[in-house]
């Protein structure tokens, strides 16, 4: 009988650990009249690393503008040279800043990665080249979800500084 009650209180335990917990509400900004989301790169990595497959679901494939700095040092704007040897283009790419808790080392564990059509790359340099390291620019592309980074693709240049 003891073991009767133990075994039965031990399944209704394990009962409750099968409830499911209602999806994250992500406060996501209303869009502007052309359905284009509004984000610094914060905010859109922060809906993500509160609730990625939520905000997956609500944002993948939508239109955005995201506003930051660029990270030159990890940014690739300007063709990889042994790429170029093997024959392989690879599209620009621009790394936006995304604040992040710190060790002490400014080690970036992800931000927003901005993919442009490879047409772009020589007028992205130029007109990026010529600004300080760190100045903000506000890019517009699609989400393509996040793996480490929150990815946008087919973007465009929307303000240079």
């Amino acid at each position: 009988m003891r073991n009767a009650l133990g075994l039965f209180l031990a399944l209704l335990g394990l009962s409750g650990c099968r409830s499911r917990t209602p999806a994250t509400a992500l406060p996501l900004p209303s869009p502007d009249p052309q359905g284009v989301y509004h984000f610094s790169a914060n905010d859109l990595f922060d809906l993500y690393r509160t609730d990625g497959k939520e905000a997956d679901r609500l944002l993948r494939g939508k239109a955005v503008q995201v506003t930051s700095w660029v990270e030159w040092e990890h940014s690739g704007v300007d063709p990889d040279p042994e790429r170029l040897k093997k024959g392989e283009r690879t599209p620009p790419d621009l790394f936006l800043h995304v604040a992040q808790q710190s060790n002490g080392f400014f080690i970036p564990v992800g931000g927003v990665i901005c993919t442009f059509p490879e047409d772009t790359r020589p007028a992205l340099r130029t007109l990026l080249k010529k600004h300080e390291t760190r100045a903000d620019v506000s890019v517009r592309g699609t989400v393509d979800g996040k793996l480490g980074s929150v990815f946008l693709k087919d973007c465009t240049l929307e303000k240079a500084p």
